[in-house]
């Protein structure tokens, strides 16, 4: 994918039907006016699987029922087409939702081992530039209860083909958060990352909290050294320890599960 430099710009689309029958299948055509990410989301009292063709790459694959999809999607006019039963009764509400950038005005710069603590909402994505001054190895890991991908933009412009894996931490009881992690080798150049919402997670109390943690490196430990810190809130915490170190200690205030590993 490849976004223009005029990205912050407010993006919408359109839906030639926003209401359709709940059975079989049924189109509406969608007008994108710029490039960037959307959600397509649908409201049935039955269960409903939405697809999307591209003129250029034809037929995308059904979503299962009351998923929704969530696209980069180029300038242009696509095709949505809802899946019901045959039989199926009632009504389809069809919805698009352009993502909003929280960091239109100035976009900050990422700080290595600097923790940022923020907010992230559904239908939000928040932008930050990295600067890769020689090739090397780069880690980057972002937390949120409604954090649903991690992207890297070569330049501001071209999309960087390396997923982040995901797994699940959970810093407070009861308030499980989303984790994503990127590893790789970049080469030199600007990099955009950009945070994307999606769907939250459930917690056991109501909140409208919407915490979102972004943090890039791994810092270094000394070969001799003792220090007290606290859990992230991405549930696994890494240092880079020199290779002379041979005696490792884990020590906690209460009795809790923890453990403590080493790799090279």
């Amino acid at each position: 994918y490849h976004l223009p430099l005029n990205t912050f710009a407010a993006a919408s689309a359109l839906l030639s039907q926003q209401i359709l029958p709940a059975t079989g299948k049924q189109p509406s055509l969608l007008t994108v006016s710029a490039f960037g990410r959307y959600a397509i989301t649908s409201q049935s009292d039955q269960g409903v699987g939405l697809q999307l063709i591209d003129r250029m790459t034809g037929p995308g694959e059904v979503t299962a029922t009351h998923e929704r999809l969530d696209l980069f999607l180029e300038r242009g006019e696509y095709k949505i087409v809802t899946h019901a039963h045959e039989q199926g009764r009632g009504e389809v509400n069809l919805s698009v939702h352009p993502f909003a950038e929280q960091h239109r005005d100035a976009t900050p710069r990422l700080v290595e081992h600097k923790l940022i603590e923020s907010q992230l909402s559904d239908f939000q994505q928040r932008s930050y530039w990295l600067e890769i001054t020689e090739r090397r190895y780069v880690a980057l890991e972002a937390a949120g209860r409604n954090l649903a991908d991690l992207r890297l933009w070569k330049d501001g412009e071209w999309l960087i083909d390396n997923r982040p894996l995901p797994r699940r931490s959970e810093p407070h009881q009861g308030k499980p958060l989303t984790v994503l992690q990127f590893s790789g080798q970049l080469e030199p150049g600007l990099y955009l990352v950009t945070l994307y919402g999606g769907v939250e997670q459930i917690w056991t109390e109501q909140s409208d909290e919407r915490p979102l943690y972004l943090r890039y490196g791994i810092p270094t430990l000394d070969v001799a050294a003792r220090r007290s810190y606290s859990l992230s809130p991405f549930g696994i915490d890494r240092w880079l320890i020199p290779a002379q170190a041979n005696y490792y200690r884990l020590e906690l205030p209460n009795v809790a599960p923890a453990t403590i590993a080493l790799g090279g």
